[in-house]
């Protein structure tokens, strides 16, 4: 699936991801809400999760966690390569490292709130 366009959503208490795109190109996900996630399994799953995604940009989301559940607040993961995350709210994620993960050498993270790695693998 190419270009897919994500605004204004709300994905709160799931028992797994807030949302999870996998293989998708040219996604946006802008001004959304994916809080207090992965109530099934506590630290296994994250508010936003991009597996093998290219050229996608994460803008202006609502990615905490109060429910002590939610592993990251942003995690890419795979191939994902060419992503832009940038001004998001991903404080007090579970992970005691990061609030946002990230692999690939061509991805831009800049300007959130939480911890980020410089470059790692979730």
């Amino acid at each position: 699936m190419k270009g897919v366009y994500i605004n204004n959503s709300w994905g709160s208490s799931n028992g797994k991801y807030g949302i999870y795109a996998d293989g998708v190109g040219r996604l946006k996900i802008q001004n959304s809400a994916f809080i207090d996630n992965g109530f099934s399994s506590s630290g296994v799953y994250s508010g936003i999760r991009l597996h093998n995604c290219q050229d996608g940009i994460v803008l202006g989301n609502q990615c905490y966690d109060v429910s002590s559940k939610q592993k990251y607040g942003v995690e890419t993961t795979g191939t994902s390569n060419y992503n832009l995350i940038v001004a998001n709210n991903c404080r007090g994620n579970i992970n005691a490292s990061a609030d946002i993960v990230y692999v690939g050498n061509n991805n831009k993270v800049a300007w959130n709130l939480g911890r980020y790695t410089s470059q790692g693998s979730a």
